[in-house]
């Protein structure tokens, strides 16, 4: 499926080296860059909230009728016009590729990081895994050739989301392409307001938020993304917002389900989004930046204060007849 000799071997094992700060492990690729760790703890993270999106999305997307949409993983239906092709933008774990390796056996699914240590030695034949910093201005790909490229929680990660969305038009199949992406706004919102301004969650996020702005890299998309996709050229875009609780105070089981993974999931999320940011965007140290995630992961666990925060999903197809005309620098992966 892939030409693997296109890809730089220096840079392949570049992106799988590792610095060690403050008891965490932090990619050597582009150091100092990505501001989340990449060690053991940081990657069961990140598959325990593979885990909540595909509990928190079982229901979401256009109507299936009495069925599921798409197994969790993506909202609109692949196109059938052949086997599809799969880009997903800063795969992590590769987990999500996985899973739609299981799913769509006759699928080429490509993933890219800037961390190629995270990703498993067990991958499935119908899947590709390289080295790729998605704000550089080229990836490498054949433009017009993906059916489903997906993004989520790059939060933190982007200067430009502008910049990506275009990429990804760029390379997207005219007429039948389909675009994703996923965010949470980490910002927090209280039902019934049972959540005080001055908790310890809404001080955690503002600080965290602010060290974020200073990097360059906000942990949320600062424009509309809806607006900016329609500025770009996609076409029957959806936005939406769904709200996830903090814990499983909601009656509605499925609501439960949700809360429970997210939950699990911010137990690691919070050290991990603070620890860098606010060591060295903000001038704390590392012992009072553990002493406020401490706090802040009790707080989210008090059955009394009813919080949580927005999923963000949005997902757009390509216009029919336009065609992107550029070269391949890793002509004819997959």
């Amino acid at each position: 499926m892939a030409n693997s000799g296109k890809i730089d071997p220096g840079l392949f094992a570049l992106s799988t080296r590792h610095y060690d700060q403050n008891d965490r492990c932090y990619g050597e690729y582009r150091r100092g860059d990505y501001l989340l760790p990449v060690d053991d703890i940081e990657q069961d993270r990140l598959d325990i909230t593979h885990k909540f999106l595909t509990v928190a999305r079982e229901d979401s997307g256009p109507d299936q009728g009495n069925k599921r949409s798409q197994y969790g993983l993506h909202a609109r239906p692949l196109p059938c016009n052949g086997p599809p092709r799969i880009l997903d933008l800063g795969c992590g774990t590769g987990i999500w590729c996985n899973d739609m390796a299981e799913h769509y056996p006759n699928a080429s699914i490509i993933g890219c990081d800037l961390n190629m240590m995270m990703i498993p030695p067990s991958i499935l034949p119908t899947t590709q895994f390289f080295p790729l910093d998605i704000r550089d201005p080229t990836w490498g790909l054949d433009p017009n050739s993906m059916d489903l490229i997906h993004m989520r929680l790059l939060g933190g990660c982007i200067t430009d989301w502008r910049a990506v969305y275009q990429n990804a038009f760029n390379h997207l199949k005219p007429g039948t392409g389909i675009f994703e992406h996923i965010e949470v706004d980490f910002r927090p919102f209280s039902y019934n307001n049972t959540l005080p301004e001055n908790s310890t969650v809404h001080y955690w996020m503002k600080e965290v938020y602010g060290a974020f702005e200073r990097s360059g890299k906000p942990l949320f998309p600062q424009d509309d993304p809806a607006a900016v996709l329609k500025q770009l050229g996609f076409v029957d875009i959806v936005h939406e917002d769904q709200e996830i609780p903090y814990h499983p105070w909601p009656e509605d089981e499925h609501l439960k389900n949700i809360a429970r993974w997210f939950n699990l999931s911010m137990q690691s999320a919070i050290p991990a989004m603070s620890l860098a940011p606010l060591t060295r965007y903000a001038g704390w140290s590392a012992k009072d930046v553990h002493q406020l995630n401490t706090e802040v992961k009790r707080e989210i666990c008090i059955s009394g204060m009813q919080e949580g925060h927005n999923l963000s999903k949005c997902w757009s197809d390509m216009p029919p007849g336009w065609v992107q005309d550029t070269s391949s620098r890793l002509a004819q992966i997959a």
